[in-house]
């Protein structure tokens, strides 16, 4: 009876492991997409995108996207 606890105990013990992993991908891939709105912003603002890629990737997406919001224009914006 214990040697079924313990295979069970084991499984259960790699289900969360998996998990962990697919979901720090997903985050990593949601960040990585996330990242490329405040980006856009301050490039259309006259400022370095992948400076705030970078902002925004390793600091966090809201404090990058607050600032690119408030920061004020260096240029007019580009007609595309």
């Amino acid at each position: 009876m214990m040697e079924g606890v313990t295979a069970m105990g084991s499984a259960m013990g790699l289900g969360i492991i998996i998990g962990a992993i697919i979901g720090t991908i997903l985050g990593l891939v949601l960040l990585i997409g996330l990242s490329f709105i405040p980006s856009n912003i301050a490039k259309k603002k006259g400022y370095g995108a992948k400076l705030f890629y970078w902002f925004s990737f390793l600091l966090g997406f809201p404090p990058a996207l607050i600032v690119a919001l408030v920061l004020p224009a260096r240029k007019a914006p580009e007609n595309e």
